[in-house]
């Protein structure tokens, strides 16, 4: 990353910044008797520690020569990996801060039927739910910044278990596309990618679009207990979604190189990511439309809505570069779609559920409606490069670091004028130190 030139007068303050921020949000945890480091997204609207945000953390850290901290970022995440390999998506070290009742999440997403409601019953430690695959980028960031190979030959071999346990728990029909069993595992929370599985219209009302999400958790919890395999096989939300997966695919080839590195068998690795990244163009990919789309369902029921899901596969190993350059034509580039003033919109503007501005509802934004995030922009900014539109890369990572610089590392921008909402101080947003 860091392929877009600046001088090295402006690029040293805006490292200064990001490191400032990040140490602002960092804090200190006991688990079985040792003390970690960790990094909130947001100290107030985001006090735990969430699975990718970390990740993006130890990113930046890695991309500002803080090694060490990108290291704690990744070994916190890891101590609570469970029996099976999975890593839950947000960990409540913060005892104090978790809800009985929740407005966002803490309770309804965690392990356990309706009696973990109850005010005698302990409170969760992490949520039972998962989040987009980057764990590998991780670590291939922190390898790049000079990681320690002692230090990766125990920490690989979790990764390992993680990204097994998502092909064996995730895939029930085999086909290499791991499934989602509610909004926020993608992490896109209110993406309108995502109305059509849950029979909502553009138009719903404010309430209705907030809570269609949170119904979709509290029956995975309250029929379930949020157990995986029986949600996968009984549950109303199952969806095999296209930025997951393509991220998945991503990094997939990204473990095979770290195994291959470190003298471990990696063939797996590679056979699973070639798997994962067929499965998208032969399931995912509409021809006419010239884009990818989730399958929702057991039928695997294709619902054809433009969002940033449709580029996120082109990440994906073996794809055909004419069919990526005719998505990126299509929809990316297209400024009538996603390529406004301050590119990448969560949704095209072309959709009707779009929103530049956020729609608030209670306390809270229904986000991925239309903004702009520096994540996704960093992933599009990749796309674009691979592919050869190096002008167009630059220009999205200039405009993406206007954007967030002048609104003080918010969690996302209109994507018109370049306005900041959301969480103040936001930890992934300083990833434009590493586009």
């Amino acid at each position: 990353m860091r392929s877009f030139q600046k001088g090295e007068k402006e690029m040293n303050k805006l490292d200064r910044k990001a490191s400032a921020l990040l140490a602002k949000n960092r804090r200190t945890a006991t688990h079985n008797g040792r003390t970690y480091i960790y990094t909130v997204p947001s100290p107030k609207t985001y006090p735990f520690q969430w699975f990718w945000d970390s990740c993006f953390h130890a990113m930046v850290y890695a991309a500002l020569g803080e090694v060490e901290h990108a290291k704690n970022e990744m070994e916190s995440l890891l101590s609570w990996q469970q029996e099976d390999g999975s890593i839950p998506h947000v960990i409540f070290w913060d005892q104090s801060k978790v809800r009985r009742f929740p407005r966002r999440w803490h309770l309804l997403e965690s392990h356990g039927g309706i009696s973990s409601f109850f005010p005698w019953a302990p409170k969760p430690k992490h949520t039972a739910l998962m989040q987009p695959p980057v764990l590998a980028e991780a670590l291939d960031r922190i390898a790049k910044a000079g990681g320690d190979p002692r230090w990766f030959a125990e920490v690989l071999p979790k990764a390992n278990r993680y990204y097994q346990h998502l092909l064996d728990v995730r895939d029930p029909d085999r086909d290499g596309l791991i499934s989602i069993v509610a909004p926020f595992e993608s992490g896109l929370d209110y993406s309108p990618a995502y109305d059509p599985v849950l029979n909502l219209k553009p138009n719903s009302p404010l309430f209705v679009l907030a809570f269609a999400p949170r119904i979709v958790t509290l029956s995975n919890k309250i029929r379930f207990g949020n157990d995986i395999p029986r949600i996968l096989a009984k549950g109303r939300f199952h969806v095999e979604d296209v930025f997951v997966n393509g991220l998945l695919a991503h990094n997939l080839q990204i473990l095979a190189e770290l195994n291959k590195q470190a003298g471990n068998p990696y063939e797996h690795w590679i056979a699973s990511a070639l798997k994962t990244s067929e499965s998208l163009l032969g399931k995912c990919y509409d021809k006419e439309r010239r884009a990818f789309f989730n399958l929702s369902g057991r039928n695997e029921r294709r619902f054809p809505v433009l969002s940033i899901h449709c580029f996120i596969p082109l990440l994906a190993p073996y794809m055909p570069v004419q069919i990526a350059r005719d998505v990126i034509e299509a929809h990316l580039l297209n400024d009538k779609e996603f390529w406004p003033p301050y590119p990448v919109p969560s949704v095209s503007m072309s959709e009707s559920s779009f929103t530049a501005a956020p729609r608030y509802f209670l306390r809270g934004d229904l986000i991925w409606r239309g903004g702009s995030w520096v994540n996704t922009n960093r992933y599009c900014a990749i796309i674009l490069e691979r592919y050869g539109y190096n002008g167009q890369a630059d220009f999205l990572r200039r405009k993406t670091r206007m954007a967030f610089l002048q609104n003080n590392f918010r969690e996302y921008c209109n994507p018109i004028t370049g306005e900041g909402y959301g969480a103040e101080n936001f930890g992934w947003s300083t990833l434009v130190v590493d586009m």
